[in-house]
């Protein structure tokens, strides 16, 4: 991954714009991560170590001893408490299915055993709720992207306003037909045996999600996707091993370049200031009269 720092907020913005062949190739399609620091690891908010974990009894820590099967039923636990809720006050759920896996404690019990036996997870059944989850705070194992790489730098600027160590910001441009981000194919429940018999080895992937934006306009005002961490293959009682964005590029076997571009966090105010002058602000990208409330006092500070 190539770093590139920019010193001036209105240079950082040309350059990181679609518009600039130097860095994008016209026939490539690349996608955006915004930091807030850029000594931050790109790796989902469910693997990292300070993210605060549930299960029945109650908030748990991570040990020495935390294991895949550990992490996956965790993930499994918050993400069902999720669907539940969403579905006791009368929210959309993408996918019902996921209804019928909690209410059938048959169904339940089979994918929870296979989960814990090195068979993939995340499965299509969860895309869809986990997209929102993701969007909404729920810590899982997607992290956010978009297609529009001024969007990324808006999260980066305003969320380095709100935290006190932020030397430097960045935005992230990764091409995602390069590293085989929709080589694999998210399987069904029923299809988890398969999985199995096929995975040889372990694998640690990073593969695109897209979910329909017709019901959240936030992720239509975003152009938002998700990266999801996909592990498989592996032994359900060995220690947990977070595996990074970044890992997963320097084991990519591609010659396109991947650029990471970074300004000091000085610049934040500045940029979010030429950012709202193109229509990038909170009442755009999370379209609500509270989001224009917001934004109104943003502009008058």
């Amino acid at each position: 991954m190539e770093t590139i720092e920019i010193n001036n907020a209105k240079k950082f913005i040309e350059i990181i714009s679609l518009s600039n062949d130097k860095y994008y190739k016209s026939n490539h399609d690349y996608i955006f991560r915004g930091q807030a620091n850029s000594k931050w690891e790109l790796i989902p908010s469910i693997l990292r170590e300070k993210t605060k974990l549930y299960d029945e009894s109650g908030q748990i820590k991570k040990d020495e001893f935390w294991s895949n099967r550990n992490q996956i039923e965790v993930e499994f636990f918050m993400i069902n408490e999720f669907v539940k809720e969403l579905n006791l006050s009368g929210f959309h759920i993408p996918n019902e299915e996921t209804l019928n896996i909690i209410n059938s404690s048959e169904e339940y019990i089979h994918f929870i055993s296979n989960l814990g036996r090195g068979k993939a997870w995340p499965t299509k059944e969860y895309i869809g709720v986990l997209s929102i989850a993701q969007h909404y705070g729920i810590p899982t194992r997607f992290i956010d992207f978009t297609y529009d790489p001024l969007v990324a730098l808006y999260f980066a600027a305003k969320s380095s306003l709100k935290i006190k160590k932020s030397n430097k910001i960045a935005v992230y441009a990764l091409d995602k037909d390069a590293y085989e981000f929709s080589k694999y194919n998210f399987t069904n429940i029923n299809d988890l045996n398969t999985v199995e018999k096929s995975a040889s080895k372990e694998y640690k992937l990073y593969q695109l999600v897209n979910t329909a934006a017709y019901y959240n306009i936030n992720l239509k005002s975003q152009k938002a996707l998700f990266l999801s961490y996909v592990h498989y293959g592996f032994r359900a009682n060995e220690k947990s091993k977070p595996f990074s964005i970044e890992e997963y590029l320097k084991n990519s076997n591609t010659n396109t370049k991947s650029y990471k571009f970074i300004i000091d966090s000085k610049f934040s105010k500045e940029l979010l200031f030429l950012l709202n002058k193109k229509f990038y602000n909170v009442s755009t990208l999370f379209p609500s009269i509270e989001s224009c409330v917001t934004n109104t006092f943003d502009k008058l500070k």
